[in-house]
């Protein structure tokens, strides 16, 4: 599933705007919007809006050859 409706399920699942989150994280929804359609955002940032919406950011690696993404 692509960065961009990950983050919008996220939202819509915390009934949380797009402007809100933008605004939480200090930044305009302009630029918000330009991050998430070039799916631009730093880990940093990802882990950010994470924990505005009460949650946590995972990602990495796993092998043992369980495999990985």
């Amino acid at each position: 599933m692509p960065l961009k409706q990950k983050i919008t399920q996220a939202l819509a699942y915390r009934r949380m705007s797009k402007t809100d989150a933008a605004r939480a994280m200090g930044m305009s929804q302009q630029a918000s919007d330009r991050k998430l359609e070039a799916e631009a955002f730093a880990v940093k940032e990802l882990e950010q809006m994470a924990r505005l919406m009460g949650a946590q950011f995972v990602h990495g690696y796993e092998f043992g050859d369980g495999g990985g993404e």
